[in-house]
């Protein structure tokens, strides 16, 4: 008998509860990543359509599903609850750190300022973001057998050291 072999096990199993959070977390973040480019060619549309940035966004929140659904919708309750568009928008960065996403919040906030064509804007973020994700997908593909070489490599050992001393106790 290893000594000490319930506090790995207590160890292993209160960890269990955090890793399952953390996967949650990037599981929400990629999510949010895959339906931003949608998000911001629906919020070009509501522009170009003629509707204000702030009811654009309430669009957003209310025809996309979660994780951008919650996210817009909290930066169109804060608005209606008297905080600045550029406000919003930087606690929706502080939020979701996501870079994309704050590319997203600056180019707003610097076409707010100057004037400008937002939905031209959003249209190109939209473009870049959406070849950014085909790209990451690419790259997962290409590079699915070395990470699966990996998983492999990695618990082999690990494997074999619980498969040994179960098979030769003594």
């Amino acid at each position: 008998r290893i000594p000490g072999i319930e506090v790995i096990l207590m160890i292993l199993f209160a960890s269990i509860p955090f890793i399952y959070l953390h996967i949650r977390v990037i599981l929400n973040k990629n999510k949010f990543i895959e339906q931003f480019p949608e998000a911001l060619d629906l919020l070009s549309r509501a522009l170009r359509s003629g509707h204000a940035f702030t009811s654009g966004m309430a669009m957003v929140a209310h025809h996309m599903e979660a994780p951008i659904k919650n996210k817009f919708g909290a930066i169109v309750g804060e608005v209606n609850f008297g905080l600045s568009v550029r406000d919003a928008l930087m606690n929706m960065c502080d939020r979701v750190q996501i870079t994309d996403l704050r590319f997203f919040a600056v180019a707003v906030m610097i076409q707010n300022e100057t004037g400008g064509n937002v939905a031209e804007v959003m249209d190109n973020i939209g473009r870049i973001l959406r070849e950014r994700v085909t790209f990451r997908r690419e790259v997962k593909t290409l590079t699915a057998e070395g990470r699966m070489s990996a998983v492999i490599l990695i618990g082999l050992p690990i494997f074999m050291f619980f498969y040994l001393y179960g098979v030769n106790y003594d």
